[in-house]
């Protein structure tokens, strides 16, 4: 028979004026559905507690979980995340509060900013002729 993780079972509780507490207990299947014998035995035992006059009884489905045989898998140890740093707090530098351009900075591809370089002009050549000799 292939053990699964849960147990199912029928419990008979008795409420006997301290909260309900277990009686008895009947094994069946998930959806609660018990065999033949196992239902007329649970129908009995029901009868002769409230026969008994103590108390009041009711029958509960439950679910737990199953000891036999199931070991749960072994969890790898959690690694905590680096904290992520806020991009609201840090500001662009050369871009103001209205969110435009600061003089002397630029966009460039990817949309960042960054400082505008003088473009270097090119280099004059003297005026004065060189004396021939």
């Amino acid at each position: 028979m292939k053990t699964t993780k849960y147990k199912y079972n029928k419990i008979i509780q008795g409420n006997y004026g301290h909260g309900w507490e277990d009686v008895s207990e009947y094994e069946c299947n998930s959806s609660g559905a018990m065999s033949k014998d196992e239902r007329e035995l649970l129908k009995n035992d029901l009868k002769e507690y409230k026969a008994s006059g103590q108390g009041v009884y009711r029958v509960i489905f439950r679910k737990s979980n199953n000891s036999r045989g199931m070991k749960s898998p072994a969890r790898k140890p959690c690694r905590k995340a680096a904290p992520k740093k806020k991009a609201a707090s840090k500001r662009k530098e050369g871009v103001k509060a209205d969110g435009t351009l600061k003089k002397g900075f630029r966009y460039v591809k990817g949309g960042r900013v960054v400082k505008a370089k003088c473009a270097a002009s090119p280099k004059r050549k003297s005026r004065t002729a060189k004396k021939p000799k």
